[in-house]
Parts: structure tokens; sequence; C-alpha cells
């Protein structure tokens, strides 16, 4: 039986959180486990959780925020290595996929062996804009460039393919949209970890380099580009 960790990122608990949550109660409960790591300054507010039988830590933001975004997604790293689990899968608190997609983002993994299985969503620009960053870098994570509107809608709906090849350029390709949905496999999290780089770039998150550094230990990601998340932010 495939055991997985649902963990949830939560900036500042609201309603949508516990929502999010219970669209998970049609699933087999021997199937997932839930983990809500609580970054609001208010330490209180993790007891919210604990009263509706929830497992969570309070982890506030102390410093560099695209850093202490990578600490605490170590800190989802350490709780799922150290569980019974196969999968781990990351929901942002404001991102709404479903209960479908975590059964379907696990198909796709088991058949494929890939490292990763990621959606995208809409993140505000000056409309909203696909969550897809594309690059022309050998290093591929330099640019931290966000596809245009149009763009990004053109190339989705091509089924579940490999994240690289989403977009047909040769003169660059999509590499990173965000974890705010993504389905990550333990032998890819027991080889690399959350980072960000700042030699490299000051603006780039962790989701900039995490799918990079899956696909160089030689596992694949994937991204469902039949699916959009919603994002209410």
């Amino acid at each position: 039986m495939v055991n997985c960790a649902i963990v949830i990122p939560c900036y500042n608990p609201t309603e949508f959180n516990y929502n999010i949550i219970k669209s998970y109660e049609n699933l087999d409960p021997h199937f997932f486990d839930i983990f809500v790591v609580d970054n609001s300054k208010d330490s209180k507010e993790v007891k919210r959780w604990h009263k509706n039988g929830i497992k969570a830590v309070h982890e506030p933001i102390k410093g560099d925020f695209r850093e202490e975004l990578a600490r605490h997604q170590n800190i989802i790293r350490e709780y799922f290595l150290n569980g019974d689990y196969d999968y781990l899968m990351m929901i942002e608190s404001d991102v709404f996929t479903g209960e479908c997609i975590l059964e379907r983002f696990v198909s796709h993994a088991e058949v494929s062996g890939a490292g990763a299985v990621t959606a995208t969503y809409e993140i505000m620009r000056e409309e909203p804009t696909l969550c897809l960053t594309s690059t022309v870098d050998s290093r591929a994570v330099r640019s931290e460039k966000l596809l245009e509107r149009s763009n990004g809608y053109n190339i989705m709906g091509k089924g579940v393919i490999d994240l690289r090849g989403l977009l047909d350029d040769s003169d660059g390709r999509i590499t990173a949209t965000g974890i705010g949905c993504t389905l990550f496999a333990r032998e890819a999290l027991e080889h690399i970890k959350f980072r960000v780089d700042r030699k490299i770039s000051d603006r780039a998150f962790s989701d900039t380099f995490v799918f990079t550094d899956i696909q160089k230990i030689g596992l694949k990601v994937l991204i469902d580009s039949d699916v959009i998340c919603e994002h209410r932010k």
C-alpha cells in the first residue's frame, strides 16, 4: 500500500485551510496523513489545528523570506523522511486542488517512476499569469522569467509530460513552477534539499531550484498540463 504525507505550509490560518483538509475526508484514511507547518506570527494559532485533530508545528518567519521558506520546507522534508511515507504531497494553504489530485499524481508517479509530479496555478501580476518559469541559462535557474499570460496558456493542455518538454522552443525551456501543488517521491527527497542560492539569483525561491536538482540526480519531473489549480491569493 502507498502511504502519503499531505503537508500544508500555512502562512496565515484562515477558514480556507480547514476547507482544504475537509476536501480529503473521502479518501482512505490509511492512504495519507496530514501535517501543517504554521508560519503565522501568533503562536496561539497552532492550537486551532490541534483542536481540529490535525498535527501541526509553529515556525514563524525569522529572517530573509526566501531563505526562511526553504528552511520550513526542509522541516517538512525531515518530517516526511522520518515517517513511513512513499510520497510527500505539498499543498500551500491558498492553493485548492480537489481531493482527486492526490490519487491522480500518485498514479502518474507510480507508472513513470518520477521524482516529482506537479501542477501549476495562477499568480497575480498586472493580470493573472500562470506560474511557469522559463530560462535560457545553462544552469537552468538564472532568469526566473515568468511566461507571458498568453504564452503560458497556449502551451497547456498536453496531458502529463516532462516539465522540460512543456515549451517547444529551441531558445528556452520551462524549468519550474510553484511547488504549491507538487507530489515528491521519497527517492528524490532522500537526495536533495530545498534551497535558495543568492549568488545565482536574489529573486529566486526554492521552487526555482528544486525541480532542476531532482532532474540532476536522474529523476523525471512531470507536469499535469491539463490541470490549473485555483489560487486564492
